[in-house]
Formats: structure tokens, sequence, C-alpha cells
């Protein structure tokens, strides 16, 4: 996956290039994985699991990336910088829906995406038994 940001004067390239790698996993993982809610309470608040039990997507489930940082002068902040911090996390889980759309034209217009949801949408459309 390529990604450009225009951020302004990169100080740290280093630091931008994590930043915007823990961008991608965070992301993926919204798109594909639901977030536990208290069950006491529904939409309350967040129930919190504990860090053993909170899956996270790993290095096998998140794609290749190469970061491409357009270093433009920001006149109106020190040093020509802008702030970036996880800009990249809104647009790749939309991005997964369009890639599962152009595979096999089933549209999922909520998260998190799930194997059910698409199997659901395969069945009625009537490509699968």
């Amino acid at each position: 996956m390529d990604r450009q940001l225009a951020a302004g004067n990169v100080i740290n390239p280093l630091l931008a290039e994590a930043d915007m790698n823990g961008s991608l996993v965070q992301s993926t993982q919204v798109a594909t994985e639901a977030i536990p809610w208290d069950r006491e309470f529904p939409g309350t608040r967040h129930f919190s699991v504990g860090y053993l039990s909170y899956r996270l997507p790993t290095i096998m489930d998140v794609p290749e990336q190469t970061q491409v940082f357009v270093n433009s002068l920001e006149p109106r902040w020190f040093f020509g910088t802008k702030g970036f911090a996880e800009t990249a996390i809104g647009a790749p889980p939309g991005a997964l829906a369009n890639a599962i759309y152009n595979a096999c034209g089933v549209r999922i217009r909520e998260h998190p995406i799930t194997r059910e949801k698409i199997m659901a949408g395969l069945k009625a459309k009537g490509g699968i038994g």
C-alpha cells in the first residue's frame, strides 16, 4: 500500500513513518473487528476486556506499505511543520470495503467487515448456494 501525505517539513522521518504504520494497523482493526461494549448497558461505554483478550492485527494481517512524505514549507508554524498524527486512520476502512466490492460485488456499508456479512451479501446476490 502506498500513501502520500503533505506533512509540511518532516523533522523526524522515522517517527513519521512509525506513526503512519500505527495508523494503518489501528484502522485495519477498526474495519475488521467489533469493539466490545458493556453488555449490561449497551451503547453507553467501552467494555474493558484487558490486553490479553483484545485482538490487534499482526504483521500477517497488515499489507506491506511504503510511506512517501511530500515536504512542503508551512509558513504559519515553527520550522515549517504541520501536525499529521493518525491522519491516515480514516482511509483504510473504506478502501477495504471498496476492495471487497471490486472483488466480489458485495457492498459492505458498516463496520466491522466480517466474513458473515460478505457471505450474506453473496447469497443475496445469488452468487453462492
